[in-house]
């Protein structure tokens, strides 16, 4: 097994400033997720859209 890389980042030393860091990276992770989620499905709607038969509107 490969030895654990160690990231040097500047993060905070004391244990409330990480928690809050830690809370507004799960904040943004279900921005991103909730966004991706969005994008998926107005991709699976055109994909959709492209493949239904036209309609034609009927003249009177």
């Amino acid at each position: 097994m490969p030895a654990a890389r160690v990231i040097d980042w500047p993060l905070p030393p004391d244990l409330e400033r990480l928690r809050t860091l830690e809370r507004w990276c799960r904040v943004l992770l279900e921005l991103i997720r909730s966004r991706s989620a969005e994008i998926e499905r107005q991709v699976r709607l055109t994909e959709a859209a492209r493949n239904e038969p036209a309609v034609t509107r009927l003249t009177e």
